[in-house]
């Protein structure tokens, strides 16, 4: 089961409330993670790998909305996904959710 995307918004905000996942002088050990992902995967009703997915694609479309406006953005992750056969779509759906999502996901995803 993927995750609902009317819970997009509620997904990233949790991520944003557990700053262990995305700032490096809080980041936690494997097996505390581990507990973190299992605990938002609860609350999503999704697996704990499909909510990693889901994190690891939110950073991937927030890499594109800084590229559609060819940003010089100091990224906390690299892009995690480096296949071009969706880039065109994605790079769409990036530049749709943006004006929704971006502003946070600066927030939790760019070094300031």
């Amino acid at each position: 089961m993927s995750l609902d995307p009317c819970r997009f918004d509620e997904f990233i905000q949790t991520i944003f409330l557990i700053p262990g996942i995305w700032k490096k002088e809080f980041l936690l050990d494997d097996q505390h993670l581990t507990q973190v992902w299992k605990h938002i995967s609860h609350t999503f009703s999704i697996s704990e790998p499909e909510a990693q997915n889901q994190w690891n694609y939110l950073i991937h479309l927030h890499h594109l909305m800084h590229k559609s406006i060819n940003s010089t953005a100091k990224f906390r992750f690299p892009d995690p996904i480096s296949s071009e056969k969706w880039l065109p779509a994605e790079t769409v759906l990036a530049q749709t959710l943006a004006p929704f999502f971006k502003e946070k996901l600066d927030e939790i995803l760019i070094d300031k």
